[in-house]
């Protein structure tokens, strides 16, 4: 009985994998098109990931390695802390900063 019910269908020409066909009326229709447009999107927003993910680089190993970096800055020594100023003064506005700025380049 059940190969007789897929032989006749198959013999009126509707066979259960063939992939219905939309009409260009219904993918006109509003929500289609706004199913469409988010498809688009998202295959959009999939490419954009893939080539961003690839243009990043990182160094092998450095990620894996658990391994962190060390910056020793010693205070002793003047060029270190030479030319780091605060606050800054533009044009004469704030003159109070120009001075201390000025007496620490100086030094």
């Amino acid at each position: 009985l059940i190969l007789r019910t897929m032989a006749s269908k198959k013999e009126h020409g509707r066979s259960s994998h063939k992939k219905s066909v939309l009409s260009g009326r219904l993918k006109a229709m509003k929500f289609m098109r706004k199913r469409a447009e988010a498809e688009e999107r998202m295959k959009l927003e999939k490419e954009r990931n893939r080539k961003r993910k690839a243009a990043q680089w990182t160094t092998e190993g450095a990620a894996d390695s658990g391994a962190t970096s060390l910056v020793i800055v010693d205070e002793d020594d003047p060029h270190a802390t030479r030319f780091i100023l605060g606050r800054r003064s533009f044009g004469g506005f704030n003159p109070i900063i120009e001075k201390i700025n000025a007496e620490a380049m100086v030094t």
